[in-house]
């Protein structure tokens, strides 16, 4: 009974956070129901956040009635404006599994049997992996039980969990505990196993509209799915820690501004404002994410110097910071910073090679103080680097593009290496290696079936795909 329970709870804020879309996109949805059923879901964990944090910051407590029932307005907004529709008839059905090819349906097997492991693996047990119940579950239920995180009990440093982590993670598990008038660690296990099947659908979704080819996009949701990092890591797809919802809310953000680029359209300006800021509001690591999307936005479609073209992008950045602070900003008051210090910059400056050397030997499997967990990877990693050098070679410019966010992604990392203490650092480096470089890899497996593509597209006897 739980478990139903459980299940609407989800379904009615998805259904809310559809309402957001609905608001911000109106009738220009190009997503199919493999990537608006995701989008809907991290769109309602945002906007469930968002909700909550204004009622702490507020001094109101957080309670069945101060949730469920203030998120009626997008949820209705979204069913008395709901004209997406889904196409069901049995012809237009039997056409399309007709055209799928043997590759397809090989694609398609190995998608649906990594995303259903890891759903599986999450509600085959209650949270019983150490953060997941020392800091995000204890979090959770003390969110549950006092109604806030300003509460004594909340901010008792001498328990288990971490004072200051962000709070959207345990606000989604405690809206479960306010629809169930209960902690149940078992039932909450449903919401967490989504986050990893719900990225993978979403990624698909965004590479056929990015490409405009399916079987691209079904190879690199394949790719993505059964990724061993997500299943045999510190930390997997399905223990409850707060690194895959990052990874998920990321592509999320990140695949609404590659649609924003595309079709310039104001709505999905907003709301993948909205959904970057969510990130720091998820892990303060977030903050690192959020950087790859300005990033993202600053990259010119086209070198054209165009007065008007170069005011018009300076005009879009600046509302797409001010939506990110604007949002971000509300996790502020329940972070807890540690400085790192001028010292610390300065010593760990001269360790530069050795963080660099560390990188790309673990990224490469043979890094010797990894306890031969360079497996994890696969060989993702290599592939990616030969794949940006051809894109970089061939002038693939959004090829090169997606290289480039991961790249710097590569410089931040190593930048928060240098700028906390060695002792933490070299901590760091070993125990949250694969953890940290996991919100990257749907855009590493974009990038790498997008050069693909583009080099098939050199092939003059390759015939240029339809979007089916």
């Amino acid at each position: 009974m739980n478990f139903i329970i459980t299940g609407i709870a989800i379904a009615y804020i998805s259904v809310s956070g559809f309402g957001l879309i609905k608001l911000l996109l109106k009738d220009n949805i190009p997503l199919s129901i493999f990537g608006i059923v995701p989008l809907s879901f991290g769109a309602g964990l945002g906007t469930l956040a968002v909700l909550c944090s204004c009622i702490m910051i507020l001094g109101l407590k957080t309670s069945f009635m101060t949730i469920y029932p203030p998120l009626a307005i997008p949820f209705i907004y979204a069913l008395t404006h709901i004209n997406y529709r889904i196409k069901t008839d049995a012809g237009i059905v039997i056409r399309t599994i007709k055209g799928i090819s043997w590759k397809e349906w090989l694609l398609i097997f190995v998608i649906l049997f990594g995303a259903l492991s890891v759903f599986f693996l999450s509600v085959d047990f209650p949270l019983h992996f150490w953060d997941s119940r020392a800091i995000w579950g204890s979090n959770a239920k003390l969110l549950y039980f006092n109604g806030t995180a300003f509460s004594p009990d909340y901010r008792d440093m001498s328990r288990i969990h971490a004072l200051g982590h962000p709070l959207l993670f345990p606000i989604s598990q405690a809206s479960i505990y306010f629809a169930l008038g209960q902690a149940d660690d078992w039932a909450v296990m449903l919401l967490i196993g989504l986050f990893f099947p719900f990225m993978v659908s979403f990624l698909y979704d965004l590479a056929r509209i990015y490409l405009q080819d399916r079987e691209k996009a079904l190879a690199a949701a394949a790719l993505l799915a059964v990724l061993p990092v997500f299943f045999m890591s510190d930390g997997p797809a399905y223990s409850g820690y707060a690194d895959t919802p990052l990874s998920m809310l990321y592509c999320l953000s990140f695949g609404v501004a590659l649609l924003w680029k595309k079709n310039k359209d104001f709505g999905y300006l907003l709301l993948s404002a909205f959904m970057t800021g969510l990130l720091f509001l998820t892990k303060f690591e977030g903050i690192n994410l959020i950087a790859l999307n300005v990033l993202l936005m600053v990259l010119p479609d086209r070198f054209n110097f165009n007065i008007q073209i170069i005011i018009d992008s300076l005009r879009n950045l600046a509302i797409y910071l001010m939506v990110i602070v604007l949002i971000a900003s509300l996790g502020l008051p329940f972070f807890d910073a540690t400085g790192g210090g001028v010292g610390n910059i300065i010593n760990n400056l001269q360790k530069a090679p050795i963080l660099v050397s560390f990188t790309f030997n673990a990224f490469l499997g043979i890094q010797k103080n990894m306890m031969n967990q360079g497996f994890l990877w696969g060989i993702l990693w290599t592939i990616f680097f030969i794949t940006t050098m051809i894109s970089i070679f061939f002038r693939f410019l959004y090829c090169t593009y997606l290289s480039l966010i991961v790249l710097a992604y590569f410089i931040i990392i190593n930048m928060i290496y240098i700028i906390n203490p060695w002792e933490i650092s070299a901590g760091l480096m070993v125990s949250n290696f694969f953890r940290f470089y996991q919100a990257v890899n749907p855009i590493v497996a974009l990038q790498i079936v997008a050069t693909i593509k583009a080099l098939e597209s050199m092939n003059p006897l390759h015939k240029e795909k339809q979007v089916r």
